[in-house]
């Protein structure tokens, strides 16, 4: 006789209190995580002047690999913590370690510090993690735990759809909101648990533990001391491998490590006696006297299998928004968007970065007429001592170095180029680094020619790009030639193609998609002489020079004084044109300022460049002008929260492993959807935007069917007074997951995206590795799953 299956209605009506105030938290935690997370990729590899961090592709695959790899590994630990100490308590030392971190990582733009500072905000989430999902493990049973594992995993998306909105309208203010939002919607989680969470009951016989039994808890349920610290070791050196340290890098120290470490380990167990367990009452052997040892060699299995899902997953939020602002056409959403709201809506959900790309219009046309920077930085800096001269140059050495060796790798130079720097790169390693007039000789003997091979291999590495033909070029040396000759007093230095192909790639950072030869074409356009800015122009310059004076911390103009000011720069721009000098903007500065307030030449160029610029160039700007990666990656989440519930429940009609499959391979058609977007290059017209939105939606689709069903497996499997250990075991899937997927990230989309402008190879990577997980599913299902007694009849159910 069939066991009733209870309707829809039953079980939503079966689920506590408890489980909807534990959703409830979920919705703010992932509305802070996601509101930072999914506009990462951007911050951390935006231009520095924009408010970003300017570090590499490379460098953000490091970050986003080794940060939350520890995140997701440290609920193993903390979910046992969970366990003996109560729910309760650990929710609420999550939520202030939320709001204190959350709110820290905004004000660190050092590569350490920030590393530091998210660190801690993955401590904070690795404690609420499997705390919130062990609360609902216990608070379901077998005839709700599939729609109440749904339920959750659309309040996950819910927050994950509703932070990265917010975080994207308040990042066109500033960065800095997009952390101080984390860190509120933190405070209210703090609230919730402290007014609203009850402790769900206590499994029947359970006694508490003390911290050793704990610890030897958490490493047991995979197998003994010596096996859980022969893998522990394994990862930690592929994290600190991935983020390169010069004392262990992949090759050749992890390659040799990790190897030697294993083997190691192996002829250690080959050497041991065979020991029987001791009786009760005796001492155990030390962990280093025990042979290696795995318990659950199945669960073990599993965990490693699913991380190649997480590996393809975390690409969705790890590369996308990165390829979507280089390599996608959104023009139509930002269309769209605009039929829908008008401009307004437009300026929201496609914010350019003006105050940054005027600033770049503005060094072009000064270097093409030969005048000097706008604002020129106040040489005050004391004279530095020996040792502080001496760091300077052996940093300008160790750049030489690696620019040498990146040139002699490289594929668009022939080889007697590579052999050059080749024998230049080994030159400057034999300098003697404590000599500082040895390194100034070499600075000065190759650094001019390693610029000049740098400037050749650019050029070559374009002219591979798609679209970035022998007639573009010739275009651009045309277009840069008549912007030279605009200048009076030309210097010699002057624009060529490399220049505007590289300000071309630079404003895409800006979220303005230029075909090289129209973004040269405008630039020629724009006046240089009088210019007659509009009131709305010099509305919006004002409040760019407001808003910095604010971060100056000093008094802005009211109302009447903007009219004052706006007045000034207007007589100022007719009367001497666009391209001043550096000290007429200081006296213009000085006179503007007052005793109350000092205005800093800086903070008035912000004025001055949007006066002089924005009414010619906004035209085009409106036309190239890119929608918001982060909306568009919210499709994901978006469409969870619409399906969600509904895919949980027909997905409750097969076993778990049967629909974790399905999703998978749906997953992977979503991925690799991507790859036939169509691209062209950095430059162009690029993907077309809507194919990469219907494929990120299938892509939900196919996590809706396999993330939900995996972790309501786990909870299922996991005895009642573990049920948190076991949720954050759950997560050492996801942690290398996150360790893998930041890895290939960073890496992939370097070497075939950016260097090699095939993105579309990177995503059938991408997907390849998503079919292999569901592959191996099929086989784990077959093979490794028990097929006696009671498991066989759960694994045939």
């Amino acid at each position: 006789m069939t066991e009733h299956k209870p309707g829809f209605g039953e079980q939503i009506k079966s689920f506590p209190r408890t489980f909807w105030v534990a959703n409830t938290m979920e919705i703010f935690e992932r509305m802070a995580w996601y509101g930072f997370y999914a506009v990462s990729s951007l911050y951390i590899t935006g231009p520095k002047e924009t408010g970003g961090l300017g570090f590499t592709s490379e460098q953000r695959g490091a970050i986003q690999a080794m940060i939350p790899f520890l995140l997701y590994l440290m609920p193993v630990g903390t979910g046992a913590l969970a366990d003996r100490y109560g729910f309760k308590k650990m929710f609420i030392i999550a939520y202030v370690g939320m709001v204190v971190f959350y709110y820290l990582l905004g004000l660190f733009k050092s590569l350490s510090g920030f590393m530091v500072a998210f660190f801690f905000v993955a401590i904070a989430a690795a404690i609420f993690k499997p705390v919130v999902v062990g609360t609902v493990a216990r608070v379901t049973n077998d005839r709700n735990s599939r729609l109440g594992f749904g339920v959750f995993y659309m309040m996950v998306n819910v927050g994950g759809f509703l932070g990265p909105i917010v975080a994207g309208l308040v990042r066109s203010v500033s960065w800095t909101y997009v952390f101080v939002a984390s860190a509120f919607w933190g405070l209210v989680n703090l609230f919730i648990c402290i007014l609203f969470y009850r402790e769900p009951e206590k499994p029947q016989g359970w006694k508490p533990r003390t911290p050793s039994q704990v610890w030897q808890t958490v490493y047991e349920v995979l197998g003994n001391a010596r096996f859980f610290v022969t893998v522990f070791i394994v990862v930690i050196a592929m994290m600190v491998a991935q983020f390169g340290p010069w004392w262990f890098k992949w090759w050749p120290h992890a390659a040799i490590f990790i190897p030697a470490w294993i083997i190691l380990n192996f002829v250690w167990d080959a050497v041991l006696p065979r020991r029987e367990a001791a009786p009760a009452g005796q001492p155990q052997a030390g962990w280093l006297g025990q042979r290696m040892h795995c318990s659950d060699w199945r669960f073990a299995l599993f965990l490693l299998i699913l991380s190649g899902f997480w590996t393809a997953f975390n690409q969705i939020f790890l590369t996308m928004p990165e390829y979507i602002r280089d390599f996608s056409d959104t023009g139509a959403l930002v269309r769209a968007s605009r039929s829908i709201g008008g401009d307004d809506a437009a300026e929201w959900t496609a914010s350019v970065e003006e105050t940054e790309l005027y600033a770049e219009v503005d060094g072009l046309l000064r270097r093409a007429a030969g005048a000097g920077p706008l604002v020129v930085d106040g040489d005050d800096a004391e004279e530095p001592d020996d040792a502080n001269k001496l760091a300077t140059l052996r940093r300008s050495l160790d750049d030489l170095i690696d620019s040498a060796g990146r040139l002699a790798g490289s594929r668009h130079l022939p080889d007697a180029v590579r052999q050059e720097a080749r024998s230049i790169r080994a030159a400057a390693k034999a300098v003697d680094q404590d000599d500082a007039s040895a390194i100034e000789a070499a600075l000065a003997a190759h650094e001019p020619r390693i610029g000049e091979l740098d400037r050749t291999e650019r050029l070559a590495a374009y002219k591979s790009f798609p679209g970035i033909t022998a007639e573009v070029i010739a275009d651009l040396e045309e277009f840069a030639q008549e912007l030279n000759r605009r200048g009076e007093d030309a210097s010699g230095e002057g624009l060529d193609a490399l220049v505007l192909l590289d300000s071309t790639r630079k404003v895409l950072g800006y979220k303005v998609r230029f075909a090289p030869a129209d973004y040269a074409r405008t630039l020629a356009g724009l006046p240089l002489t009088s210019v007659a800015p509009s009131d709305e122009t010099l509305e919006r310059g004002m409040g760019a020079l407001n808003k910095r004076l604010k971060d100056y911390r000093q008094p802005t103009f009211n109302p009447q004084e903007r009219d004052a000011v706006s007045a000034r720069v207007k007589a100022a721009l007719a009367q001497q044109g666009v391209l001043i000098s550096a000290d007429t903007l200081g006296a213009l500065a000085a006179e503007l300022s007052s005793s109350e307030r000092q205005v800093d030449p800086k903070a008035l160029a912000l004025l001055w460049r949007h006066a002089a610029y924005r009414d010619a160039l906004y035209p085009a700007i409106s036309e190239a002008r890119q929608f918001n990666p982060e909306f568009i990656v919210n499709i994901n989440a978006l469409g969870i929260v619409l399906f969600q519930v509904l895919i949980s429940y027909l997905i409750g009609r097969f076993h778990q492993f049967t629909g974790m499959i399905m999703g998978m391979v749906v997953a992977a058609v979503g991925i690799g959807f991507a790859a036939v977007a169509g691209d062209h290059g950095f430059f162009g017209a690029g993907g077309i935007g809507l194919l990469v939105c219907l494929g990120i939606l299938i892509f939900s689709f196919g996590e809706m069917m396999a993330s939900p069903t995996s972790q309501e497996y786990v909870g299922r499997v996991a005895p009642e007074d573990k049920k948190a250990l076991y949720m954050g075991y759950y997560f050492v899937a996801v942690a290398l997951g996150n360790l893998f997927g930041g890895i290939l990230s960073g890496e992939l989309y370097g070497k075939l995206a950016r260097d090699m402008q095939r993105p579309d190879l990177m995503w059938l990577a991408f997907g390849g590795i998503m079919l292999l997980t569901a592959a191996m599913f099929v086989v784990y299902n077959k093979v490794a799953l028990p097929k006696t007694d009671g498991e066989a009849a759960a694994a045939t159910a």
